[in-house]
């Protein structure tokens, strides 16, 4: 019953998949399987070299239900292949690095009536989601915190956040209706400011639990962005490249390392961006030991203000276009991915803006890489 929204939204729950997965034709049926690869997986990282291994728990392999309580409760056999896990590493001498949640939400978690699955909560919508989160860390941490020193708590937030509200990723039940961008509330100019408040939430309570628990490591979070390179040099596009990075990157990383959303943010969304109490700033600031950092590659971007009519069911508001920016436009040599480009000096930019905003005791890049198919 350890079912995970993925497998709803590609059609491996026994439901038609959801339309934006429909059109790739792909499926979620068979992916890496490293459940049952596991040892030779472990020989393979050790054929490569690698020291360490990044990889992700799934909160339904270990919480069934999505909670601790009830029946179900703890998983025993999920438990047990994450120790597998951490056996074959060890006998290869590869240090892990574990993700607490990487777009895997359970199923029961979701009120999902559309497909048959009616629950009590409303995944990242659910303001209880936080306190969720912080059972299922707690339960991590109890298994595997002895073996695990480097953690993460949310792989890419914006990516699910935003793109898990708003049609192209898991659940988006808003692409089932076509109303993602459309009608007084879209999801895609305010759901997605809601969810990204609960998972700041989550992870606070996470991080504020693994060292009330007095673990030995480190915990932080990965978030992406690439660079925004500014169109020209003439101060409307040099701000608005900055206030790129900052509705992406900042959104999530300024209430950990500074303790509130950017003021920019509060400027433009006003009432459309949750606001937190003094006690969760509290909580928030200072909640990242390492700053974590998935990116690619960089784009130029220039200032693109907003119509009069912005906002209005005329013209919907959209996270993509809160910022007043418009981009990327491609630089360097194409990948074979779409959206892939080759430039390696915009790494060095934005670690910088990284280091002279936050100015982070360590920068992980947790994720880079070039695609050789699409």
């Amino acid at each position: 019953d350890a079912l995970p929204i993925w497998d709803v939204f590609t059609g491996e729950g026994g439901t038609p998949p959801n339309p934006g997965m429909q059109a790739k034709g792909d499926t979620g049926a068979v992916s890496s399987d490293q459940y049952h690869h596991v040892s030779e997986d472990a020989r393979l990282m050790s054929a490569l070299g690698l020291k360490a291994y990044r990889f992700s728990i799934a909160w339904p392999r270990i919480l069934p239900r999505g909670t601790a309580e009830g029946p179900e409760g703890v998983s025993m056999e999920g438990v047990a292949y994450y120790h597998r896990l951490l056996d074959a590493l060890e006998e290869h001498g590869i240090e892990p690095m574990a993700t607490l949640y990487h777009w895997d939400l359970p199923q029961a978690l979701l009120n999902d009536t559309l497909h048959g699955y009616p629950a009590d909560y409303a995944g990242w919508l659910d303001p209880r989601m936080p306190a969720l989160f912080e059972k299922y860390a707690r339960v991590c941490f109890q298994h595997f915190g002895h073996r695990v020193k480097f953690w993460s708590t949310f792989n890419e937030p914006w990516t699910f956040v935003y793109l898990g509200h708003s049609g192209s990723h898991a659940p988006s039940l808003c692409r089932w209706s076509n109303s993602c961008r459309s009608g007084n509330r879209p999801p895609a100019g305010y759901d997605v400011y809601v969810a990204a408040h609960h998972v700041l939430l989550a992870h606070g309570r996470a991080v504020a639990a693994f060292r009330e628990g007095a673990h030995d490591g480190v915990i932080g979070m990965s978030n992406n962005c690439d660079w925004k390179e500014p169109l020209s040099p003439s101060a409307e596009h040099v701000a608005a490249a900055e206030r790129a990075i900052l509705f992406q990157l900042s959104w999530f990383a300024d209430p950990m390392w500074r303790g509130d959303y950017p003021q920019e943010m509060k400027d433009r969304l006003g009432a459309r961006l949750p606001a937190f109490t003094p006690e969760e700033q509290a909580m928030l600031k200072g909640s990242a030991d390492y700053f974590g950092l998935n990116t690619y590659t960089g784009g130029v971007v220039l200032e693109a203000p907003n119509p009069p009519d912005y906002n209005t069911p005329q013209h919907p508001a959209d996270w993509s276009e809160d910022s007043g920016v418009s981009g990327s436009i491609a630089l360097g040599p194409k990948a074979a991915s779409s959206w892939l480009y080759s430039v390696p000096w915009g790494l060095r930019k934005l670690t910088n803006w990284i280091n002279r905003r936050y100015a982070p005791a360590s920068i992980y890049i947790t994720e880079n890489g070039w695609s050789d198919a699409p």
